[in-house]
């Protein structure tokens, strides 16, 4: 503990910040007689720093705290990828491991892939493709058909006609459920 300075004089200080306590570093600082040390310093001495860790003052002296500032964690809930910015232990709710997939749940120690998740996800995605190939089927077709009605459709066209409605008909009982090994039907 310091004491009341007998007289002006230049000591050694280790100065921390005001917000988290952290070390800034040692500097000189002027006392004036019959005054204590300026704020936010101390002449205890830290320990040097570890990897990983910060020095922090407290009301016990220095201590070693985790650093993981910076440092990319995952929330165990969501998987969303997030950044360290206060000094102390990784949050509640945060790992370091990255999940492989979007379908990777924490089982408490590790992702594991939620397999029954990613099927479903892959039907949803095979039944908008199926979708996405229907609608260019009947607009083909739509437009074929008016030229065969209308008795204004050549040879090709007609022909044409024939294969995109063949392959919707194909792509109609094209079965979903093995997704994303689907057999589709070829294209016209």
């Amino acid at each position: 503990m310091f004491e009341l300075a007998p007289k002006d004089r230049m000591i050694k200080v280790f100065n921390f910040n005001p917000m988290n306590n952290e070390l800034i570093g040692p500097s000189d600082a002027w006392v004036v007689a019959h005054t204590g040390l300026p704020a936010y310093c101390t002449l205890d001495t830290p320990p040097i720093k570890r990897k990983g860790k910060a020095v922090v003052y407290s009301d016990t002296g220095w201590k070693q705290v985790d650093d993981n500032r910076g440092v990319a964690v995952y929330d165990i809930q969501t998987g969303d990828r997030s950044t360290v910015s206060d000094l102390g232990p990784l949050p509640d709710g945060k790992t370091l491991l990255a999940p492989a997939s979007e379908f990777d749940v924490w089982d408490g120690k590790v992702w594991v892939k939620n397999a029954e998740a990613e099927k479903a996800a892959l039907v949803i995605k095979a039944q908008q493709d199926k979708k996405d190939r229907m609608a260019q089927a009947a607009e083909n077709i739509s437009i074929l058909s008016f030229a065969k009605e209308s008795n204004q459709a050549t040879d090709e066209e007609l022909e044409a006609l024939n294969r995109w409605q063949n392959y919707r008909l194909q792509l109609s009982r094209t079965d979903l459920t093995n997704a994303p090994n689907i057999i589709w039907p070829d294209e016209v």
